[in-house]
C-alpha cells in the first residue's frame, strides 16, 4: 500500500501532527498522484505512484548498506565488501503492491477508480490508529 502519510512525516522528524494538517496533506499528495487532474486515481496513476516510492525505497536502501558498510568495517581492513553488503541487505523482503492491488483496496465503492474521499478515508484510518489519546493530533511517541 502507499505508505502513509503519518510515516512520511514521522520520517521528516515533524513532532506533532494535527489532524487538519494532516488532511491537508494527504489532499496534496492525492492532487500529486492524480497525473490527469481528474478527481480520481486510476490503475495507472498507483502503478506510477508505487515505482517512484520503490524507487526513494531503493536510494534509500543503497544509502543505509554504504552507512551499514562502513560501520560494519569498523577497522578499515576490508573484510566486508561494499558487494557483499548489499547482497545481503537486498534480499531482505520488500512488499510492493500493483496498482490493480491498490485500487481493489481504496476503491471502497467499486467503481474502478479512487475519489479523494476514498483515498482520504484510507489515509486518516492510519491516522487515527496512532492518534492513541483522541486528542487529534499525532505527538512524539504515538506513532
Amino acid at each position: 500500500m502507499l505508505i502513509s502519510m503519518v510515516v512520511a512525516m514521522v520520517v521528516q522528524d515533524v513532532t506533532a501532527v494535527p489532524r487538519e494538517a494532516f488532511i491537508a496533506a494527504v489532499d496534496k499528495r492525492f492532487v500529486g498522484i492524480d497525473a490527469d487532474g481528474d478527481g480520481a486515481l486510476d490503475t495507472a496513476e498507483l502503478d506510477a505512484a508505487q515505482q517512484r516510492i520503490v524507487a526513494r525505497i531503493e536510494e534509500q536502501r543503497r544509502n543505509i548498506a554504504q552507512a551499514n558498510f562502513a560501520a560494519a568495517d569498523a577497522n578499515g581492513d576490508g573484510n566486508v565488501t561494499l558487494e557483499e553488503w548489499i547482497a545481503a541487505a537486498s534480499r531482505a523482503p520488500l512488499r510492493v503492491w500493483t496498482g490493480s492491488q491498490l485500487l481493489t483496496s481504496l476503491d471502497t465503492d467499486g467503481d474502478g477508480r479512487v475519489s479523494l474521499d476514498e483515498y482520504r478515508a484510507s489515509q486518516l484510518d492510519h491516522f487515527e490508529a496512532r492518534d492513541t489519546d483522541g486528542d487529534g493530533t499525532i505527538e512524539a511517541g504515538e506513532h
